[in-house]
């Protein structure tokens, strides 16, 4: 948090006691696994510059809206993004109880089936 406080004061979210609990800025909502943490970020090209000086950030894929972000990352990218968004199959069950079918999450984040 420190550094975002550095570059995007005004975007620092704090709680009751102004201590930090946040970043704001526009995004689909994150998915995470331990210490990992992702989320499709959209920023204007001034605040790219910035977004990019974070150290404890690794941008997987960028591209112009409505671009590809999947096919826009390389396999070390491709390979935490899959590592963080995990996608089980789910058993959709009826009322009774008994399996009616399968589902999983969109490969993308923020996506809808």
């Amino acid at each position: 948090m420190a550094e975002v406080g550095e570059l995007f004061p005004e975007r620092l979210m704090l709680d009751s006691d102004d201590a930090p609990v946040g970043f704001s800025i526009d995004k689909t909502p994150t998915i995470r696994a331990g210490l990992e943490t992702l989320s499709i970020v959209r920023v204007t090209a001034d605040d790219l510059v910035k977004v990019k000086q974070l150290s404890s950030l690794t941008i997987l894929s960028e591209v112009e809206a409505y671009g590809d972000l999947l096919a826009a990352m390389d396999g070390p990218a491709r390979a935490i993004y899959d590592r963080v968004h995990t996608r089980p199959i789910i058993e959709v069950k009826d009322e009774a109880g008994n399996v009616t079918g399968t589902t999983q999450s969109p490969e993308l984040i923020g996506g809808f089936q």
